[in-house]
């Protein structure tokens, strides 16, 4: 269960350890960077930029990987893990654009199902590999269909250094239950909120009632539990 705030990325991007750095690649006019690195130990924010002065690129108002997370690979110290969802790379302006990004760090495994423990690493280092298609498109209002400017497929290549802050973390210990849902600890971050908790075995009754399926939602840090669902996670 996580709960992100955005204006408080906002400000872990304003106070961001400068020697984090900036790396960039290019490859078939494209330049990939990565800049604005920030680890409170839970989660990974970054800003990925793409410039471009292809012809075929002109129009478009975004940019995106066709296979959205299958074209990524993503390392953490030489273990590869599941990147999290990839956003479209929005135009800034011309020849420009960003995506601002995120990585679950709070129970994280390898392929393999493996635990992969960064918990009292200081730093760590980041293998980000676009390999994939991407799409330069915008949006026909008046066909109401979305437009394909250009293509073009490679292979880029980032590494960074990540230093993790730790500095200002204050967690608080819950013991509160409602509907068979058991939270446990909410850890306060320059990043977010995350709260850990414990649900109950939704393939039993009551829980598994297959006309039934609604989910977990936070509102503004609030959790708002209506009943169980399937897909949802112990901790995130």
């Amino acid at each position: 269960l996580h709960l992100s705030l955005r204006r408080q990325r906002q400000m872990c991007i304003r106070d961001r350890d400068k020697s984090a750095g900036e790396t960039t690649v290019e490859k078939d006019g494209i330049t990939f960077a990565v800049s604005d690195v920030y680890c409170d130990g839970y989660h990974l924010y970054y800003l990925l930029s793409l410039r471009t002065e292809r012809k075929d690129f002109e129009k478009a108002e975004y940019i995106r990987l066709g296979k959205n997370i299958h074209g990524v690979e993503f390392k953490i110290n030489g273990k590869q893990v599941y990147p999290d969802e990839v956003g479209s790379f929005e135009k800034i302006e011309d020849g420009l654009y960003t995506s601002v990004a995120q990585q679950d760090l709070s129970s994280l495994t390898d392929v393999n199902e493996q635990p992969v423990d960064i918990s009292d690493a200081k730093t760590f280092t980041v293998e980000y590999s676009i390999k994939d298609q991407l799409l330069g498109q915008y949006w026909q209002q008046d066909e109401m269909e979305e437009i394909t400017t250009g293509t073009v497929e490679n292979t880029w290549k980032l590494q960074f250094s990540v230093p993790v802050d730790r500095s200002g973390v204050k967690e608080i210990v819950l013991d509160q239950e409602s509907n068979g849902v058991r939270l446990t600890k909410a850890s306060v971050t320059k990043g977010g909120l995350v709260l850990e908790g414990i649900t109950p075995d939704f393939s039993q009754a009551p829980y598994n009632d297959p006309y039934n399926d609604p989910a977990m939602t936070l509102y503004d840090a609030c959790l708002l539990y209506t009943s169980p669902s399937p897909r949802d996670r112990t901790r995130s």
